[in-house]
């Protein structure tokens, strides 16, 4: 069965305005994929990312630049429509903000994901997106490059600064001039959809309003409060392994229990931390062996194993083989 993704309608307002400024007539693309304006009042999260995609894809070739998915970006005030994208734990770095994101996302069933990862002075944000047929994905991937270029401005105000946008997959070679973001030019038919910049941003702590903050963290309580603890462990781990902070006492934290009742629960489910753990662990390493060619290192920093070594002998004790054995039979 094949996923769909969904989005707040409002982003048809959004679109609506872009095409006026670049001159374009919404309504005749609108209705091409059966879209009523009307739709955008509701502001449900019930508008397919797919028909984002097509109507960002029909635009730009209709104005003849991406630039136009640049101007949407700016145009859709997402933090006034889908402010849990920038919930914070107390363990407000990078790092958590990124694996919050991406359990909402996930629990939201909106599309994207994000992987930090480090190598040597340079981190990187990679953003892995659906693929919809012959629906040009480049709009969109600046779209998303953009506003998380946007949410990291307001996360850590000046201490943000980004030194290259990639962008992967381009169609139409004639609509890439002079595309920027944050002035910066966006490098088109790379590897990744990517923004890469200093890595010791990513322990750097981020300015965010404390009472702003809370609010969120609150928000963020609430909605894991819904979700069953045999849910909600194997997710959220798999979110907080990105972190490097493995310990049961972080996870503890995460989701506003003691160790002690974690564990309670954990053994009431007939299982335990370290079982998790590892099982996460190991369904992580083999999707990103299958379906990205990321190195063993990359991999291990992913998992927050302290070297690929460790991660090595780790998976050889789950598996039998080696991680490279492993991609190389599949």
């Amino acid at each position: 069965m094949k996923n769909e993704y969904y989005i707040p309608s409002s982003v048809i307002l959004a679109f609506i305005e872009t095409c006026q400024i670049h001159k374009l007539n919404p309504y005749s693309l609108l209705a091409e994929r059966g879209i009523t304006p009307n739709k955008a009042k509701t502001n449900k999260r019930d508008f397919k990312v797919q028909d984002l995609a097509m109507l960002l894809d029909r635009a730009c070739t209709a104005f003849g630049s991406y630039s136009f998915a640049i101007t949407f970006a700016k145009q859709y005030e997402w933090y006034k429509f889908d402010e849990k994208i920038l919930v914070l734990s107390k363990q407000d770095d990078l790092h958590t903000l990124t694996l919050i994101f991406n359990a909402l996302l996930t629990q939201q069933s909106a599309g994207p994901e994000l992987l930090l990862t480090q190598m040597g002075n340079i981190a990187t944000y990679r953003i892995k997106l659906p693929t919809f047929g012959d629906i040009d994905m480049t709009p969109y991937s600046l779209v998303m490059i953009a506003i998380w270029d946007d949410v990291m401005s307001q996360v850590m105000g000046a201490d943000w600064s980004p030194d290259k946008f990639n962008i992967s997959g381009v169609a139409n070679h004639l609509l890439t001039e002079h595309i920027k973001i944050s002035d910066l030019p966006v490098f088109f038919d790379s590897k990744t959809t990517s923004i890469e910049f200093n890595a010791k941003l990513i322990h750097r702590k981020l300015s965010f309003d404390i009472s702003r903050r809370d609010n969120l963290i609150k928000t963020y309580s609430q909605l894991l409060d819904v979700m069953p603890i045999d849910v909600l462990s194997a997710e959220l781990l798999k979110m907080v392994i990105s972190s490097g902070n493995t310990s049961i006492e972080h996870i503890s934290l995460m989701i506003g229990t003691s160790p002690r009742l974690l564990q309670k629960k954990l053994k009431g489910l007939n299982t335990n931390f370290s079982s998790i753990l590892s099982n996460v662990r190991i369904n992580i390493a083999k999707e990103l062996l299958l379906n990205t060619s990321y190195s063993v290192s990359e991999i291990a920093y992913h998992l927050a194993f302290k070297s690929s070594e460790t991660f090595v002998r780790f998976f050889k004790l789950n598996e039998s083989i080696t991680p490279l054995q492993w991609r190389k039979n599949k």
